[in-house]
């Protein structure tokens, strides 16, 4: 049986990892057997005085400011599981190059949270999304977690299906997620009426168009159900828009999982859904490729920089 150091990790970026979203990074990496690494992407600053004619100022160097941080991360990933396996590297590059390249080893990437400032979230959203949508793993976006004390619905994994390529993935992710939780899996798929098909505005049936939204619900469950009998699926299946309906199911959930976009044109309403559902649903979103729960199983080719 593989040590935790030898599976696929789940990848943190510290500079931009907020606290929760380094929280549930721990705590996904204990659940699963997976061990934690920590990145911070370093680029070498370029000299301001070139020629050393300014003296000295009293500002610690880059590398030192990274170090610290990793530190931190580290201390505080350890508060959350003592055991888990954790490892730090100051990587070089930008950070999107370097969590691409992190990506195509590692099992599982976490983002932190929006900015409050509403036109950087736009940027931060949009951003995140772009990354998930090339990344080789699935991605984590992890905002800020709910803490009210009051009642709160069922914690359930929700899973948005819309027929394209990466559903199944999806959904496979989505109920592994589920089943290692141990709670229900709740299946979204929104459908609206066909368009008119000619200029004297014939379209089909809704009582058709619903069946054949069904028939997909179906057809996508029914190998995962086969694999995983253990686990409760409902499917909700409804008239609205993908982004509302999954909005609408997702209240109290544990996990939203989606479907990267690809290159299909099928897959083009992903630039309105995916960017909504960041910024109206509380929970950590997973964005899911063709790789699903993760291909990879080993490490090889990546160069361990330090281990804590």
């Amino acid at each position: 049986m593989s040590s935790p150091a030898d599976r696929p990790p789940v990848v943190v970026p510290v500079p931009t990892a907020s606290e929760d979203a380094l929280d549930w990074a721990a705590a996904e990496a204990a659940a699963r057997g997976l061990s934690l690494r920590l990145v911070h992407p370093f680029r070498t600053p370029l000299p301001v005085d070139p020629f050393g004619l300014a003296p000295p100022a009293d500002v610690p160097p880059p590398r030192t400011t990274a170090a610290q941080l990793l530190d931190d991360a580290l201390r505080r990933a350890r508060a959350v599981a003592a055991d888990l396996v954790v490892e730090t590297a100051l990587v070089p590059g930008s950070t999107r190059r370097v969590l691409l390249h992190e990506s195509r080893t590692a099992g599982l990437l976490v983002l932190g949270g929006h900015s409050s400032d509403p036109f950087s979230r736009v940027r931060a959203v949009r951003a995140r999304l772009r990354l998930a949508a090339v990344a080789a793993c699935p991605v984590t976006v992890v905002g800020a977690l709910p803490r009210a004390a009051g009642p709160r619905p069922s914690p359930r994994v929700v899973v948005g299906i819309d027929g394209t390529p990466t559903s199944g993935a999806a959904v496979g992710f989505a109920v592994r997620a589920a089943r290692q939780r141990g709670i229900a899996l709740a299946v979204v798929h929104a459908w609206t009426a066909d368009p008119p098909a000619d200029l004297e505005g014939v379209c089909a049936c809704r009582v058709a168009t619903e069946a054949d939204a069904l028939r997909l619900v179906d057809r996508t469950l029914a190998p995962w159900r086969a694999e995983f009998p253990d686990v409760p699926v409902t499917a909700d299946v409804r008239s609205s828009d993908a982004a509302s309906a999954l909005v609408a199911v997702s209240d109290g959930a544990a996990l939203v999982v989606l479907g990267a976009p690809g290159r299909h044109p099928l897959t083009r309403g992903f630039g309105a859904v995916g960017p909504a559902v960041l910024a109206r649903v509380g929970s950590p979103v997973v964005v899911v490729g063709h790789e699903g729960w993760g291909t990879a199983t080993t490490r090889r080719g990546v160069r361990r920089l330090s281990s804590r």
